[in-house]
């Protein structure tokens, strides 16, 4: 089992999944037009993580970090 490492936590990414899952769709209850992320161009995980998810990179952010969205 892969898991996420943080100071404080360790979570599975199956876990780590359903959360982030649960967090889309009640933003989407609110029916936003788009939801944006950012993250380094460095992290891969990330960036496969969020493309599951159904973002799509669309450019950067000014601070450097890619930048990806759903669009409703």
């Amino acid at each position: 089992m892969k898991c996420v490492f943080t100071e404080e936590v360790i979570i599975s990414q199956e876990l780590l999944w359903l959360m982030v899952k649960a967090i889309i769709k009640a933003i989407e209850e609110l029916k936003p037009k788009a939801i944006h992320i950012g993250y380094c161009d460095e992290n891969k995980v990330a960036q496969q993580f969020y493309q599951k998810l159904g973002f799509k990179e669309y450019g950067r952010f000014d601070w450097g970090d890619i930048a990806a969205s759903i669009v409703y």
